[in-house]
C-alpha cells in the first residue's frame, strides 16, 4: 500500500524525531538561538557594571582551585546516563513531549510505526536505537513497532545496538525476544559487529544469550578472524575459548576437482579477506583485484 504525501509527512517528522532524541531541528536552533541571547544580555550586563574590568583597573585576576569537583548526573542502573546529541542527556518528560504529540497523531490515524524511506529504509525504531534513544525505543515497542525490521543492509536494530555498544539496548532487544544470530547482507550477526567495534561487554552479552561464536560470514570470515584482523588479542582469546575454530577457512571438498586451481574455486578467504581489511579496507574485499594468483592449501581446524 503507497502512503499518501500526509501519511508520508507524518511519519517521516517521526523517523527525525526518533533519531534526533524527541526534539526537533527548529527547536535545537531555537533554544542554541535563546542561549546565545541570554549569554550576550549577560556579558553586556556585566561590561556596564564593571564586574568583569578587573584588569583594566590594574588588578591581577586570580584563579583558585575549585576544592569541590562537580559530580555528574546520578542516574539508576536502569536508566544510565548516554549522550545524545552532541549532550549529556536531561530530564526526558519535556523533550519527549514533541515526540509523543507526533506518535499520538500517527496511531490515532492508523499509521504504520514500521514505515520507512527509501534509499536507507530505516524505522523509526532504528534510528532511534543507533542514537542510544532507550526512551523512544520503549514507547515505539510499546506501540506496536517491530524490533527487528532491518535497514538496506540488512542490518537490524540490534546490529546497530551491538555496534555502537549499547548495552541498555542490547538488553532490552534480547528481552524482548530479537532474533540473536539474524545476519545482514553480508553475513554478519552482531556478535560480528561487536567484535567489529570491540565492544567487549556487548560480545560476552551476546556469548553469554546463545550468539553462535563458530558461524562464517559472506568471506568465509568467523569473529575469531575478525578480532584478531583488527588487532584485538583478548578478544580473540576469549571467543576462541567460546567455541570460534582459529583455522576455519570453509573450504568445501566438492569445489576442489583433481588438476584444478583454488583460484577461483575456493570459498575460503579469511587470510586475503583479512588483508584487504588492512590495506585497503572492507570495500577492496570483494574487488576482482582482492584474489591474486596465489593458490591456497586448506588447512585442517585445530
Amino acid at each position: 500500500m503507497v502512503a499518501s504525501s500526509k501519511e508520508e509527512g507524518l511519519l517521516r517528522e517521526l523517523v527525525t524525531l526518533s533519531r534526533l532524541g524527541g526534539i526537533s531541528i527548529q527547536d535545537r536552533v531555537r533554544a542554541a538561538n535563546e542561549a546565545k541571547e541570554k549569554l550576550a544580555a549577560v556579558q553586556d550586563e556585566s561590561s556596564r557594571t564593571g564586574t568583569l574590568s578587573a584588569s583594566s583597573r590594574g588588578t591581577k585576576t586570580k584563579f583558585t582551585k575549585s576544592k569541590s569537583t562537580p559530580a555528574l548526573r546520578q542516574t539508576s542502573s536502569s536508566a544510565p546516563a548516554t549522550r545524545r546529541g552532541g549532550g549529556w542527556n536531561r530530564g526526558e518528560d519535556d523533550e519527549l513531549a514533541p515526540f509523543k504529540e507526533k506518535l499520538a497523531c500517527i496511531i490515532e490515524l492508523g499509521y504504520s510505526l514500521d514505515w520507512s524511506e527509501k534509499p536507507f529504509h530505516r524505522t523509526a525504531l532504528w534510528e532511534a536505537t543507533w542514537k542510544n534513544n532507550l526512551a523512544i525505543v520503549r514507547i515505539l515497542a510499546a506501540n506496536g513497532a517491530s524490533i527487528d525490521v532491518p535497514d538496506y543492509q540488512g542490518r537490524t536494530p540490534l546490529h546497530e545496538a551491538a555496534f555502537y555498544g549499547h548495552m541498555n539496548l542490547v538488553k532490552f532487544f534480547l528481552e524482548k525476544g530479537h532474533r540473536i544470530d539474524c545476519a545482514d547482507a553480508f553475513g554478519q550477526t552482531p556478535l560480528f559487529r561487536a567484535t567489529q567495534a570491540g565492544r567487549q561487554e556487548v560480545v560476552q552479552m551476546l556469548v553469554d544469550n546463545g550468539a553462535k561464536t563458530n558461524l562464517l560470514d559472506g568471506d568465509d570470515v568467523s569473529v575469531h578472524h575478525l578480532a584478531a584482523f583488527h588487532g584485538r588479542p583478548i578478544l580473540a582469546d576469549y571467543l576462541l575459548c567460546k567455541g570460534a575454530m582459529k583455522n576455519r577457512y570453509a573450504i568445501e571438498d566438492s569445489t576442489i576437482k583433481e588438476g584444478g586451481s583454488l583460484k577461483d574455486k575456493t570459498k575460503g578467504k579469511a587470510l586475503i579477506c583479512g588483508a584487504a581489511m588492512m590495506l585497503g579496507g572492507r570495500g577492496s574485499v570483494r574487488s576482482s583485484n582482492a584474489l591474486p594468483n596465489v593458490v591456497h592449501k586448506p588447512v585442517k581446524p585445530i
